[in-house]
């Protein structure tokens, strides 16, 4: 089927071969309607006021800050009046709750992942200690693993004594220095490359031209036309939002 490009509905970061809807005009580095890198140059391919949805999932961590406010902005200037973006990310600020607080659910979560990229890339058992759960989730680069095609999400790696000392002095610094623990090639290869907080994230959409920005949840909406859920709109418009990433994601909704 071909894609309706006047459809009004953008998905950022989802591929053709992700069944994402068919509803949707797809933009991706690969394997989407439109294919792009995002950089601090970025042109969305699309008419001023032409869209009424944007949709994001689990992309904005993967671009660094520059990049990201460039990329608001265009989403911005594509969408209608009273347009609307709807965003989600992993939340920095659970993490690290969980983290200090010792919340086993979700640091036994993220181990697990770390476990499997240790025997698969070798990689010693420091690497399973709990601060590189929020630290790991920060920043990361992508590895493409030994004799298996499976993308491994490989943490920066740092002692607790200087994360706790880098945690103290801020997310903004944090972050700053989690990425600085990178090399340069491992800044290429499409992992994570920024922090996502409500409070970080609702700066850059205010400074890219929104107006209203809101906390969402799972599942929950207040989009106009933006269907969420598995039900039988599913192959053409409804977002099939994946419930096993709500208890450690951040979901916000920006209005133009």
């Amino acid at each position: 089927m071909t894609r309706n490009y006047a459809c009004g509905r953008v998905a950022l970061g989802e591929r053709n071969s992700f069944n994402f809807p068919l509803g949707w005009v797809t933009v991706d580095w690969q394997e989407a309607d439109f294919t792009m890198q995002i950089d601090d140059t970025t042109t969305l391919p699309l008419p001023s006021g032409s869209q009424r949805i944007v949709y994001s999932a689990h992309m904005f961590e993967h671009v660094e800050q520059s990049a990201l406010e460039q990329l608001l902005r265009e989403v911005h200037r594509i969408l209608a009046p009273r347009g609307a973006m709807r965003i989600e990310v992993p939340d920095a600020e659970r993490l690290i709750a969980a983290y200090r607080n010792d919340d086993r659910m979700v640091l036994d979560y993220f181990r697990r992942d770390r476990e499997y990229v240790c025997r698969e890339l070798g990689l010693g058992e420091e690497y399973l200690d709990d601060h590189l759960t929020p630290l790991g989730v920060i920043a990361n680069h992508i590895d493409r693993g030994r004799g298996d095609s499976r993308r491994l999400s490989v943490p920066v790696y740092a002692p607790k004594a200087e994360f706790d000392r880098r945690l103290a002095q801020g997310i903004d610094a944090l972050n700053d220095w989690a990425q600085s623990l990178k090399t340069e090639l491992q800044r290429t290869s499409g992992g994570h490359a920024n922090a996502m907080t409500f409070d970080r994230l609702a700066s850059a959409l205010k400074k890219a031209g929104f107006s209203d920005v809101r906390r969402a949840a799972f599942g929950v909406t207040t989009i106009p036309g933006l269907r969420l859920g598995r039900g039988v709109r599913r192959l053409y418009d409804s977002v099939p939002e994946q419930q096993e990433r709500a208890f450690y994601s951040l979901y916000v909704e920006a209005f133009a």
